[in-house]
């Protein structure tokens, strides 16, 4: 059975959020072993600058890192990217398994308001 991971930065901190992620786990579990995992995010300096960005980038990056294992097969989630219909995220999973990984890693980045207010995505 494959393994599904869902890294992402920051925690849930709505109960309906987290009990829609119990209700959908549940019905998951019949075709995979799926597995939340919650890394902290940074936090903010009182002063933000491009480099302080880039260093949150950095650490989180790095904790995101320490969760993927070797030999998995990993998607980065982004609110631009390539959106699938049912069918078509149906397909890609089996293509991914099909070509013999066990385990597969979404992993959603954090955000944090850059210096002039507008909100970034990583």
């Amino acid at each position: 059975m494959v393994s599904i991971n869902i890294i992402c930065v920051g925690k849930l901190k709505e109960q309906y959020l987290k009990e829609a992620v119990m209700e959908y786990s549940k019905r998951l579990s019949k075709y995979c072993n799926l597995n939340i995992i919650e890394i902290s995010d940074e936090k903010l300096p009182d002063k933000i600058s491009e480099k302080s960005i880039d260093e949150i980038k950095f650490k989180e990056g790095n904790k995101i890192l320490s969760n993927v294992k070797k030999d998995s097969y990993t998607i980065a989630l982004d609110l631009g990217g390539k959106q699938y219909k049912s069918e078509e995220f149906s397909e890609k999973l089996e293509t991914i398994k099909t070509n013999g990984y066990s385990t597969i890693n979404f992993v959603i980045g954090g955000t944090v308001r850059d210096f002039k207010g507008s909100i970034k995505y990583f």
